[in-house]
């Protein structure tokens, strides 16, 4: 289980994806490889991520793709779909 200081790989897709990214990942293992790509198809990261997306990580994506911090370690505060064209 992860740490406080981590969060579930799913989560942080869904979080992700809740912000207009589009995740194609490849597996279920222990790390998988994904490509982020952005609503106008542009690729934004391709790497792999662990199980347990690590804070430093989730701090580096927040800054790069301007998603708030707080999102990742609480998705359900994440507005519904439709209250808003873009979520942040």
């Amino acid at each position: 289980m992860p740490s406080v200081s981590e969060i579930p790989r799913s989560q942080f897709f869904q979080v992700l994806e809740a912000h207009g990214i589009s995740v194609l990942d490849h597996g279920d293992g222990e790390w998988v490889e994904a490509l982020l790509v952005g609503r106008d198809g542009t690729v934004i990261e391709k790497r792999s991520y662990p199980k347990s997306i690590p804070r430093r990580m989730l701090h580096r994506m927040s800054r790069k793709l301007d998603i708030p911090i707080h999102y990742f370690f609480h998705p359900e505060m994440l507005p519904v779909r439709g209250q808003r064209e873009q979520v942040h």
